[in-house]
């Protein structure tokens, strides 16, 4: 069962972007982006510069969003 498609390709084996295509795919985006909205709204909340929001998000953002990719890269 496929719950992702792929959307850009750059060359033969090269993936750039899933897109979902069933309601659990979409669930986990949707569970992916709302803990990183929440994440930059801690960050935005409690940070001094630009620099502090950057370094509270990047871990959990990137993180999130790479674990994102690698599923929809197995599931499709």
């Amino acid at each position: 069962m496929f719950w992702y498609t792929e959307a850009v390709k750059l060359y033969r084996n090269s993936k750039i972007v899933h897109v979902p295509i069933t309601s659990g795919s979409y669930l986990i985006d949707a569970v992916a982006m709302l803990f990183v909205v929440t994440v930059v709204m801690t960050a935005a909340r409690n940070a001094h510069s630009v620099s502090d929001m950057f370094y509270a998000i990047f871990p959990y953002a990137g993180t999130t969003l790479l674990l994102r990719e690698w599923l929809a890269s197995k599931l499709s």
